[in-house]
């Protein structure tokens, strides 16, 4: 059986390290050398975590916040 050369983190795990980066004040390329995480890995999970929050939203029936409309 072929062994994994990356360990596979739960979802849980990718979101709490979403979260610090961003009250980090570091660049996702900065936070990621630090951690020993792979930046397209750390993309991919942001990405997939804000689809599946939005989807939550949706189902739940709560608003989603506005963006500003840069027409007017």
């Amino acid at each position: 059986m072929p062994t994994r050369r990356h360990p596979r983190y739960p979802a849980e795990q990718w979101q709490a390290w979403i979260e610090e980066q961003d009250g980090s004040g570091l660049s996702q390329r900065v936070f990621c050398e630090q951690k020993g995480l792979s930046k397209s890995s750390f993309q991919l999970w942001k990405r997939r975590l804000k689809r599946v929050g939005q989807r939550l939203r949706l189902h739940l029936g709560l608003s989603m916040p506005r963006l500003a409309s840069s027409r007017r």
